[in-house]
């Protein structure tokens, strides 16, 4: 057999009533009988039989008929043809059977599946595309076939959104017009839909779905660690690297932390799955100052809840001043200098230690210094003058490190110092002569210098090995050996100490001064010079001298012969000797104007 012929394309059809036959060779007639074209459906014979006429004088072609009787049902059927019993003019049978399926239809399409998608949406309850699968090709599928509305109300929809992908419609691309909550219905009306045949569909199919972010989840105690400063729940700090603190009452598909500042909102981090319970992420914020901390929690369901909290990150570091001009020169030492915070201190216990008061860069004692508060900010050093008022270079310093801020714990750094000089415009000179009653040889009016000659005199005070406690920048003085060279009435006798007391109260020794006593009486300075500079500001003193009892074993009795001066200049208006357990008033000149002073005569 070659061919059939007069089919549907597709071999799809709503009625089949005649199919041509064409073989190959001239048939013999007697041959072509009705049992020869037999219909199978399913695999089943089928009822009823068919007529069989010859169409061509070349006896090729045949027609069968009355397939309507026999292909009554829709679906597809399979007519075969016994070849094998067929044979030709030449009696030469066929090979082998042949056939050729037919589809009956005539229903309209029906839909197999309508099914919503929530590919590329927003969250599981974000239904974009509905698939729609139909039981058979169809024509003329558009927009007027189908409807979807939310809570009743038609939502538009255009051709674009409707695409065959695989034989299978898909509906969609429906972006934020299926987001929002609410109850959606997706319609298709079949009677506006046929097959490529023409059979038009009956009814209408819809899918339904349920929108509902209604929030499940709720944020509470919102905090960031550390909360420096005072206080740790103010929301202020000064530190960017935080840990945001939080509680879920129950589980989250996803938790969002952002940064809000100047209207603007810049996210932190984003967690999935995050547990019920207490929750720590951690965040950095890039910038500081005023600012909101913000955090969403979203539920399964979609649903979420939002919480935010002030923050302020300070960024700004502690600081301070010292409110005394810098590089003053001065003929007296400042009593007091304050010092000014930028902000109140978070803890001032200590702020004295951290003060440092140098004189020609050495560090001073800070026994005689106070602190006084003068209010959350200011601070009032005291005791300068007591401590050195020696002329010299002087820096005050104070190291801000360990402090920070009262309100948000930001620390301070580096050193903030301010310096000056002391330099009286006249400086004091005081001319001083004793007699020790011990080493005095009343042959010659000298002392004996037995001690230098004896190589038993240091070349640095002794004092301060034997516990005696110098004042205002005393001790540690040394003499050049040349000094103890000098032999006559010049050699040297012995150490001694000048003590300059306070004028209002002569127990309180302010400074002291190591000198030298020559044979001859003079008390000189470590190099020789009798004109003595002691280095303290001009004023009224009480002064008194201690001699030098580590170098000589006698009895305390002396006599002393005292005289002061005005830069070596004016004599005394008296003088006298007495014994050493008296005292000698002497009225000089010490100092610019000529103030009187008072010394005593010390054992």
């Amino acid at each position: 057999m070659q061919a059939f012929q007069g089919l549907p394309a597709g071999n799809l059809d709503d009625e089949f009533t005649t199919i041509d036959v064409l073989f190959n060779l001239p048939i013999d007639l007697s041959s072509v009988l009705p049992e020869r074209f037999t219909i199978y459906k399913d695999g089943l014979l089928q009822p009823g039989s068919v007529g069989v006429e010859l169409v061509s004088v070349d006896l090729k072609l045949f027609r069968v008929s009355g397939l309507e009787n026999i292909l009554s049902v829709d679906g597809t059927y399979e007519m075969r043809v016994d070849v094998q019993n067929i044979r030709s003019t030449g009696q030469v049978f066929g090979m082998q059977q042949q056939s050729v399926s037919l589809t009956l239809d005539n229903s309209g399409p029906l839909l197999v599946s309508l099914l919503p998608s929530v590919l590329g949406g927003l969250d599981p309850q974000h239904i974009t595309f509905v698939d729609i699968q139909f039981n058979e090709a169809v024509v003329g599928f558009n927009t007027a076939a189908v409807e979807l509305a939310r809570d009743g109300v038609p939502l538009p929809l255009n051709i674009a959104q409707l695409t065959l992908i695989n034989g299978d419609w898909k509906a969609g691309s429906c972006g934020m017009l299926t987001y929002p909550d609410g109850e959606y219905t997706f319609t298709v009306t079949l009677s506006s839909v046929s097959d490529v045949i023409g059979n038009v569909g009956v009814g209408t199919e819809q899918v339904t779905w349920t929108v509902d972010r209604s929030s499940t989840i709720t944020i509470s105690n919102l905090a960031i660690d550390p909360d420096l400063g005072h206080s740790n729940n103010d929301g202020v700090t000064s530190n960017p690297v935080l840990e945001v603190l939080f509680e879920l009452n129950a589980a989250a598909a996803q938790v969002t932390l952002s940064q809000v500042s100047f209207g603007s909102e810049h996210t932190l981090s984003t967690v999935q799955n995050v547990q019920a319970g207490a929750v720590s992420i951690p965040v950095v914020f890039p910038t500081g100052g005023n600012t909101v901390v913000k955090v969403v929690a979203t539920g399964t369901n979609g649903g979420s809840s939002a919480a935010q909290r002030n923050l302020f990150i300070d960024q700004t570091p502690l600081s301070a001043q010292w409110l005394f001009a810098s590089n003053q020169s001065l003929q007296a030492q400042v009593a007091t200098v304050q010092l000014s915070f930028s902000a109140k201190l978070l803890d001032d216990s200590g702020l004295l230690p951290a003060i440092q008061f140098k004189r020609n860069g050495v560090l001073l004692p800070a026994d005689d210094l106070g602190l006084d508060v003068i209010d959350d900010t200011g601070y009032s050093l005291t005791g300068l003058d007591i401590t050195s008022g020696s002329p010299g270079n002087y820096e005050l310093s104070v190291d801000l490190t360990p402090f920070r801020k009262h309100t948000s714990g930001k620390q301070g750094s580096g050193l903030v110092s301010v310096s000056w000089t002391v330099q009286p415009s006249v400086v004091p000179v005081i001319s001083v002569r004793m007699l020790l009653q011990g080493p005095y040889d009343t042959q010659t009016g000298l002392m004996k210098d037995d001690l230098r000659i004896a190589g038993l005199l240091p070349v640095a005070e002794p004092y301060s090995g034997l516990a005696y406690l110098h004042a205002g920048g005393g001790g540690g003085e040394t003499a050049p050996a040349s000094v103890f060279a000098i032999t006559g009435p010049d050699a040297i006798v012995d150490w001694v100490v000048m003590e300059f007391r306070s004028a209002g109260d002569p127990t309180v020794v302010l400074y002291t001064r190591s000198l030298l006593l020559q044979r001859d009486g003079d008390v000189v300075d470590t190099l020789g010079a009798s004109a003595i500079t002691p280095g303290v500001p001009a004023g009224n003193y009480f002064p008194g001298r201690t001699t030098s009892k580590p170098s000589w074993r006698h009895d305390c009795q002396r006599q002393a012969d005292q005289r002061c001066s005005n830069n070596g200049g004016s004599n005394l208006d008296r003088d006298q000797r007495v014994r050493f357990e008296r005292s000698c008033i002497c009225r000089g000149a010490l100092g610019q104007h000529g103030a009187g002073i008072r010394t005593r005569t010390m054992c």
